[in-house]
């Protein structure tokens, strides 16, 4: 199992993600970096892919966990 389904499992049973919904592997990698510290600039560099990019994944994290903000993402953590 991975770490991802660990924590789509986790977030389903406290209640913080619907059942319906997970965390894609960009999402979840995004969410990793941002908990090392990481900038959208530096995850976006690391994944190769746009700093767009990077926030439209925390975009859709902040949906689906229903929070307002990325630091609400540290307390999740």
């Amino acid at each position: 199992i991975s770490e991802r389904d660990k924590i789509n499992y986790l977030l389903h049973t406290i209640g913080i993600l619907d059942r319906d919904k997970i965390l894609t592997e960009r999402e979840f990698q995004c969410l990793q970096l941002y908990s090392q510290g990481k900038s959208a600039n530096q995850t976006g560099e690391i994944l190769g892919i746009s700093r767009r990019t990077v926030e439209t994944h925390f975009e859709h994290l902040k949906k689906k966990l229903k929070i307002s903000n990325k630091s609400e993402l540290i307390n999740i953590l």
